[in-house]
């Protein structure tokens, strides 16, 4: 969801809550989170290779045109989220958000 917003929102947020380091992949430097956004903007997804729990990927994306700031993912062990997965599932992860942010309006965010 940092990816929606303006990089000074971004550094305001971390500045708040803070990087802290959960496993030996974490991101922990604002610069190089920001630098990651660009690219997760440029592709439409992220992925988190055990950068909050160890031995668990995840794979996710932004729903377009909800009213508010909203992200859908799938998660798994590494051991069975492979990389065929990973690519198999970032297709229909990205299909679903776009139907479920065309589906959704304020009411739904209440």
């Amino acid at each position: 969801m940092l990816s929606q917003l303006p990089e000074q929102r971004v550094r305001d947020v971390l500045a708040r809550v803070g990087m802290p380091r959960l496993t030996s992949t974490t991101i922990v430097d604002p610069d190089d989170l920001l630098a990651q956004l660009e690219i997760i903007r440029a592709r439409g997804f992220a992925v988190d290779e055990g950068e909050q729990e160890v031995g668990v990927r995840c794979v996710a994306t932004c729903v377009p045109g909800a009213p508010a700031l909203a992200a859908i993912s799938v998660s798994a062990p590494v051991a069975r989220f492979t990389d065929e997965a990973v690519e198999k599932v970032i297709p229909m992860l990205i299909q679903t958000a776009s139907a479920l942010g065309a589906d959704v309006d304020a009411d739904d965010f209440a």
